[in-house]
Formats: C-alpha cells, structure tokens, sequence
C-alpha cells in the first residue's frame, strides 16, 4: 500500500507543477498590464496637470494685464453738459474720452427741448477714460389743447378746463338770443390753441334774451289822435283815462299837456305811462311785454 501510494503521487507531482507555472505567468501578465494602465493614466494626468496648468497661467496673466490696465488708466474729471444742447453735450464729452448714452427725457417747464437736463456721473466727477456718461434730455414744456367750451354751462367749461391742465382767467356777461341764459357764447383763445399747462382762458357767457327797453319820447302839443295811433300800433294798452273824474275818453282835438316819465327817460316793459291831455285828461297805460 505503500508504494502504491507513492506511485500516484510521483504521477501526480508533473501536472501540479504545470499548473502552477501557468498561474505565475499569468499573474505576472496581469500585474505588466496593471502597470501598463496605471504609466498611461499617469502620463494622461500629467498632460491634464500641464494643460492646466498653462491655461491658469495665460488667465492669470490676461488678467493680470487687464487689471493693470484698468489701474493704469489715468482717470479724467467728467465736465458739465447740463442746460448745453445735446449735439454740444455729445461733442464735449467725446473730446473728454467719454462716451455718451441717452437715458430718457421728460418735459420740463423751465428748459428748453433738445437740451440737457440731468447728468449721471455729475460735473466734477472723476472718472476712467471711455467709460459711459448718462444724460437726461428735456422735451420742452409740457403742452395742452385749449376744449371747445362753446355751448357748455360756465362751471361745466371750468371743470373741462381743469381737465385740459388750463384755468378760467375771467368770465363776461351779454345778453344773447340765440345762447341761453348762463351757456358759453365764445372763449378766448379759441378751441385747439397750443397752450401751456396753467395758462388761462377768457368766456363769454349769455345773460339771456336782452331785454326791452324804449326812450320816452316827447309828447306834450302833439295831437292825442296822431299819439293815440302811434302807442296802439307799438301794442300799448290803455289802462285808465279820466277827465275831471269821468271816464270819457279825450277828443280827436285834444293835445298832450303833460307826460310822465318826463322825455328822454329810460321805459321798460311793465312800466307805466301817465298823460296828460288837455282838456285836461289823465291817461294811465301799460308799456307791452
């Protein structure tokens, strides 16, 4: 049994032997290819290390050299445009080495359009050449269209007047029979003027039909038949007539003796008329409405 034993690991011993040279060889292959890979990684990083590397540099570099430009720069006092027409403003700012950028504008009462109104930095500032300087531009004063006021009550043409930025500058009474009472007949300056915010308006305002009015005129010596004709024909109503206190009525004959209102004296309708005839007579009337 012993030897038997012998036997089989004598032939056993060949096969192991084999086996274990090819796990070394392949070990040692496995481990060049482990350091193959680990040299290529390592070349590839120290590429990527390099590259980095000189591209911080040349950023560093740049700005470097930017800041130091920047820094070097001299600066220059930014002048005073403000109130200057904007084409000057442009021209002043560009001999300066600033550049000039227009930011708005807005009307202004007190400067004129085209010019400037605002600056940004101000005049006196210190500033890097070609930087930027700001401007406000003015539009002018602000404008408004005088309302067609005709027709409209006088509180309604002021309240139109205060949407239009305008005020009523007086308001004048005439008679009128075409406008009714208390209406606008005409306005000064007429409707669409150019006017300017808080400028004035004169109206005209109807006072109503104008009223009747007569001059008495002369009646004493004239005959009471021609005056009697005169006074039915302007639409007179007799109101009373006496003679030494009867109601007769006076002759073709009689003459006027005596009149009130005296000549010349203003009559109005409803007013009354006292004559006198004589023989004597009292003839009270009625001026027509």
């Amino acid at each position: 049994m012993p030897d038997s034993r012998s036997d089989r690991m004598a032939e056993d011993s060949p096969a192991t032997d084999a086996e274990c040279g090819a796990e070394r060889g392949e070990s040692r292959r496995t481990a060049a290819r482990w350091r193959l890979m680990l040299a290529g990684a390592g070349r590839i990083a120290g590429i990527g290390l390099i590259l980095a590397g000189t591209l911080g540099a040349a950023f560093g570099f740049g700005l470097y050299l930017t800041l130091r430009a920047a820094v070097s720069r001299p600066e220059l006092v930014v002048p005073d445009v403000v109130d200057l027409e904007a084409d000057e403003a442009r021209a002043l700012l560009e001999r300066s080495g600033l550049r000039v950028a227009v930011s708005g504008s807005r009307h202004d009462p007190n400067v004129p359009a085209g010019k400037v109104l605002e600056q940004f930095p101000l005049a006196g500032t210190r500033t890097k050449r070609a930087r930027p300087v700001r401007l406000v531009l003015s539009l002018g004063p602000a404008r408004a269209v005088v309302p067609d006021l005709a027709g409209m009550s006088a509180r309604g043409a002021q309240l139109a007047l205060r949407a239009a930025r305008l005020s009523v500058r007086h308001t004048m009474t005439v008679p009128s029979a075409r406008v009714p009472i208390g209406r606008v007949i005409s306005q000064d300056p007429p409707p669409g003027t150019e006017a300017y915010p808080g400028d004035r308006v004169a109206l005209l305002v109807s006072a109503g039909p104008p009223e009747r009015a007569f001059v008495m005129p002369d009646l004493e010596g004239r005959a009471w038949s021609a005056v009697r004709r005169a006074l039915e024909r302007a639409g007179f109503r007799r109101i009373r007539a006496r003679r030494d206190g009867s109601t007769a009525a006076p002759g073709e004959q009689d003459t006027i003796a005596d009149q009130w209102p005296r000549p010349g004296h203003r009559v109005r309708p409803g007013d009354r008329v006292s004559i006198v005839t004589r023989p004597p007579m009292v003839l009270e009337m009625e001026i027509p409405r």
